[in-house]
């Protein structure tokens, strides 16, 4: 399996060198939306992008190793007894990978990516609540959420499982992160002077 992925990894890698040999542009199409393409449309002003460095997170992929526990689960236990009624036992962690724990991370736009480590993984009609700054965000099966538009300065992200009838099952401990972003009261000054 994990030739598998060295064997995709390869391949993007390879393509995305491609892709940066003739180019990467950004231009506007004609509603106003910013495009980014190795072609820009002719007759279209377009200027060189470079796309910001990929985000590597530390043993990503032994997050989404099944464990002995979760496919013993997985077999011995009904769609319907992996509902809330069986939810005490049901996660052995649950916790934020991505950004961590007070990190400094530049974000220019405002958006970070958060990462959810679950083990084992997320049950069938259970949803993960992901919670920024003590209010709710996101509701979703997905343990990949992105957080955009974020104020610059330190916040705080904690994740809950939910189950069908949005009972907390399991919360991660919060972490808080710092977001880098250009101010745009840094721009003015210097166009005063």
């Amino acid at each position: 399996m994990r030739s598998y992925f060295t064997i995709l990894a390869l391949l993007f890698a390879s393509l995305t060198s491609f892709a940066y040999a003739d180019g990467v542009y950004k231009w506007k199409d004609r509603f106003g939306k910013t495009q980014y393409g190795d072609k820009p449309p002719q007759g279209t002003k377009a200027e060189a992008f470079k796309p910001p460095p990929i985000t590597v997170i530390d043993n990503y992929g032994k997050q989404w190793t099944p464990t002995s526990a979760s496919r013993q689960a997985s077999q011995n236990t009904s769609t319907s007894a992996r509902s809330s009624s069986n939810s005490s036992g049901a996660y052995s962690s649950l916790k934020i990978i991505a950004p961590k724990a007070d990190q400094a991370i530049r974000a220019n736009d405002g958006d970070v990516s958060l990462m959810i480590g679950i083990e084992p993984k997320l049950q069938k009609g259970h949803s993960v609540a992901v919670f920024l700054d003590g209010k709710q965000v996101s509701n979703s099966p997905s343990r990949a959420v992105n957080l955009p538009n974020l104020d610059r300065g330190a916040h705080q992200v904690y994740a809950e499982i939910r189950d069908a009838h949005n009972n907390n099952i399991i919360s991660s401990p919060a972490i808080s992160f710092t977001v880098l972003r250009h101010s745009v009261l840094l721009n003015k000054n210097k166009k005063k002077r």
